[in-house]
């Protein structure tokens, strides 16, 4: 005969669950995998595409969890060492993760534990979040795979949580720069006679909505360069899958081209160099990017513009100041002003400049 069943509610079994675990705060969680704990991601796919991941955990889908961490189990994974190792489960909430951590101890586990409100949570705190990569093929088993991958090199960790929290806090239609239509940067590329076909970077570009109507306007190689996966992702979401974009996770000052672009554009990211080995290293990556008899439109904020911005200093320029930072290896074709209104009310004055690089 079966044995009677006992009746227990789920409130009760989480609070069973987590008087048998521990429990970490999203920072104190990134301080135990960098001293070697390991963070597993027991979300499925669609979630991690939809909201990211943390750099450098392990994903293993809930399904599988228990298979993959038993070492008895012919299909464990190769990436947990034994019984001893420490393990940290994160889901999207912190519940499924506290039962989860609780059936390791079932196993044998010794130091195991979840997050405390779950992915959620560590996007509020503003920790470092990456791209998710591309889920695994369905004829390979899940959860096998390897750990999710670190922040790009060149990508300083402070800079990108900076940005990463002004999104995450705001939203990337908050934020001061947010803009629905990118009308300056639009009216300004027309003027250049630019194919359709030719090679457009658009650098700092947060989650600007100058590539939806780039691609609306017909445009069919473009790429988003920013420093902050949060902004990249909230385009992702909007682009379509197949669209002709290609997205590049880096800091500008670091990152070195691979290819010429027959129009460098920037709105809002120069002005954030405000000391002269920067402003040298971005204009090192623009004359290796931009092609002979390319195009440049930068804009930045005005002499009489804000002198801080998301609580950063800045650089302003007047069209002439702006024009002789690029220096002689671009030829000015023309300037403009124009005033943005925040989502607050404000109003920033902008300087745009608009240059060609000499054929030599």
């Amino acid at each position: 005969m079966p044995e009677s069943v006992h009746r227990c509610t789920i409130s009760q079994l989480l609070s069973d669950a987590r008087s048998r675990i521990e429990r970490f705060e999203p920072a104190q969680a990134l301080a135990a995998m960098r001293n070697g704990a390991t963070i597993i991601d027991i979300r499925g796919d669609t979630d991690r595409i939809h909201d990211g991941i943390i750099p450098g955990s392990l994903h293993i889908p809930r399904t599988v969890l228990e298979w993959r961490l038993d070492p008895d189990s012919d299909w464990r994974s190769p990436h947990i060492a034994g019984l001893d190792q420490p393990i940290i489960l994160l889901c999207d909430h912190g519940f499924s993760s506290s039962l989860a951590a609780s059936t390791l101890r079932d196993l044998g586990f010794q130091q195991v534990g979840d997050v405390i409100g779950g992915f959620e949570a560590w996007l509020q705190a503003g920790l470092p979040v990456g791209i998710a990569p591309p889920p695994r093929p369905a004829c390979e088993l899940p959860g096998m795979g390897p750990h999710d991958p670190e922040a790009p090199a060149g990508v300083p960790q402070s800079q990108q949580h900076h940005w990463d929290t002004a999104l995450v806090r705001q939203g990337s239609t908050g934020v001061s720069w947010y803009q629905p239509i990118p009308d300056t940067s639009l009216e300004l590329i027309e003027t250049l006679d630019i194919r359709r076909d030719a090679a457009i970077i658009d650098i700092g570009a947060g989650a600007s909505s100058l590539v939806d109507c780039l691609l609306t306007r017909g445009f069919s190689d473009i790429t988003v360069l920013d420093i902050s996966a949060v902004a990249l992702r909230a385009v992702q979401e909007r682009v379509p899958p197949h669209a002709p974009v290609r997205w590049l996770h880096a800091d500008v000052l670091t990152w070195n081209p691979t290819r010429h672009y027959a129009l460098w554009h920037d709105r809002a990211m120069f002005h954030f160099l405000v000391t002269p080995a920067d402003r040298q290293r971005y204009l090192e990556a623009l004359r290796a990017a931009v092609q002979p008899g390319g195009a440049v439109i930068i804009g930045v904020f005005a002499a009489d513009g804000p002198d801080h911005c998301s609580g950063l200093p800045v650089q302003r320029y007047g069209a002439d100041e702006l024009a002789s930072a690029l220096g002689p290896t671009f030829q000015v074709i023309g300037t403009t002003r124009s005033d943005h209104r925040t989502p607050a009310g404000g109003v920033q004055p902008f300087t745009w400049l608009v240059a060609r690089r000499q054929r030599s």
